[in-house]
């Protein structure tokens, strides 16, 4: 997800990893990024989520990667019922909302390294979070990154509220409008360079993530310790 900030007329957006928080391999819109929470590599998300879900990893890729269900997730095309059916039809069986969430809650890690940054930023500006989820994780993102909390408390967001997901523009303009703030005003930092774009489109300053060490110079350009 990314960190939306706020400082001297200015919002700083981070993309917290895929998913918000983070969630294994980009079951979220939030793909790998400079986050509090870390990302695994597909084949150990897909193992996490066979597990949970009782089925092979073969199934599990499939559906959860390579299928449009978490994509219109994501997009806000699917409400939590038509999302849980979706899955249901893609596993072959009937899902259950605590399936789910032991799925996610294991493909997730918080990086307590990087919530530390992230409260060293709140000290200066304001954050948020906007991760490529859908209705489900916005129903459970404590649940799934507990570690964020209570730092992003009301300032956590999904793109499925928004109706589209990066790096779609709507994505990005309904989110500040939500906000408040202006895109010349703001800062956007994700390691996914469609999304960094779709960023630049909306008239946002933008960074692409590599490491932190570039990143933390970065945003000493504005001023800002991270």
């Amino acid at each position: 997800m990314p960190l939306v900030t706020t400082f001297d007329g200015r919002t700083l957006a981070l993309w917290v990893n895929g998913s918000l928080g983070a969630n294994e391999d980009g079951w979220t819109a939030c793909s790998s990024t400079w986050t509090a929470c870390s990302a695994t590599t597909t084949a150990t998300s897909a193992s996490s989520i066979s597990a949970s879900m009782g089925t092979d990893r073969e199934t599990a890729r499939a559906v959860m990667y390579t299928s449009e269900v978490e994509s219109r997730g994501d997009a806000g095309e699917l409400d939590i019922d038509a999302y849980m059916a979706a899955l249901s039809h893609g596993f072959g069986r009937t899902l259950g909302e605590a399936q789910w969430l032991e799925a996610r809650q294991a493909a997730t890690r918080v990086r307590p390294g990087m919530v530390r940054s992230c409260e060293r930023l709140a000290a200066q500006v304001g954050i948020a979070v906007l991760t490529n989820n859908g209705f489900l994780i916005q129903r459970h993102l404590r649940d799934v990154a507990g570690g964020l909390f209570p730092l992003f408390d009301g300032k956590a967001f999904v793109s499925a509220e928004f109706g589209a997901k990066k790096p779609d523009l709507a994505c990005y303009e309904r989110c500040l409008a939500r906000l408040g703030v202006a895109p010349s005003r703001t800062l956007f930092v994700d390691d996914a360079e469609e999304n960094v774009e779709g960023a630049r489109a909306a008239g946002i300053q933008a960074h692409t993530f590599v490491d932190e060490p570039t990143l933390t110079a970065w945003l000493a350009t504005f001023g800002l310790r991270g």
